[in-house]
């Protein structure tokens, strides 16, 4: 008995010490809310993502297969532009958009070999010109296959005008894409449908890589990627 009150009498003790030296809590600042920004438009300039397209852009110049090809240069730039403008007009995470352009240099390489392999069946000599071009339309009749029946059958019944196909407004003024006429600034393969197609594959590649769960809802993300693709933007 003696024992257990002495030990009562200890935890009292420290927990009235513990009570009278515990420093006052400081009154915490509420947190500033960052200002909301037009939808579609890019936030302030970040030294994270300012250097994507660059990035990018060496990444597959300097070490991808790719860069061997006739057109890499000019399809380089169009991919890493396209990345780049869609993270920062719609906020997707750097690393995400990382991610899906290796991602889609993977698929693209795959595709090139297809393209190729299908040339020495037919016992026809391979196009390497065109190689990129060709494989970027098949890469995207592949992927993006039950996105362009969805759309399809969404435009029949849809009355708001809004126009398939068209390229979003963060790319249409991407001065890196077109020049003034509104033709792709790079010449020979790179014309205005493999524009389109990347930016098809890129929207929908970037949206799938932070869909989580959403990625089992195909058509919740078919609808996201026309969302993206038809956005306005900024005015």
């Amino acid at each position: 008995g003696t024992l257990f009150a002495l030990l009562a009498l200890l935890f009292l003790g420290t927990a009235a010490a513990s009570c009278l030296t515990r420093p006052a809590k400081s009154e915490r600042q509420p947190l500033e809310e960052e200002p909301s920004l037009p939808y579609g438009t890019s936030r302030a300039p970040d030294p994270e993502t300012d250097g994507l397209y660059d990035e990018l852009r060496h990444r597959w110049l300097s070490s991808h297969c790719l860069r061997a090809l006739p057109e890499a240069r000019a399809f380089a730039k169009a991919a890493a532009c396209t990345f780049s403008s869609l993270q920062a007009a719609f906020d997707f995470q750097p690393d995400n958009a990382r991610n899906q352009f290796e991602h889609l240099l993977s698929l693209w390489r795959s595709h090139c070999a297809m393209v190729a392999d299908r040339s020495v069946q037919e016992n026809m000599k391979v196009d390497e010109a065109g190689l990129l071009a060709e494989a970027l339309g098949d890469m995207h009749a592949e992927l993006l296959e039950g996105f362009v029946k969805w759309r399809n059958a969404f435009h029949k019944i849809d009355a708001s005008g809004a126009h398939a196909g068209a390229l979003p407004a963060a790319l249409q003024r991407e001065e890196r894409l077109f020049g003034s006429d509104g033709m792709p600034q790079e010449s020979g393969q790179l014309g205005k449908e493999s524009v389109q197609q990347l930016a098809e594959c890129a929207a929908f590649l970037l949206i799938w890589g932070e869909a989580g769960n959403l990625r089992f809802m195909p058509e919740a993300l078919y609808f996201l990627t026309e969302l993206l693709l038809t956005s306005e933007g900024a005015r």
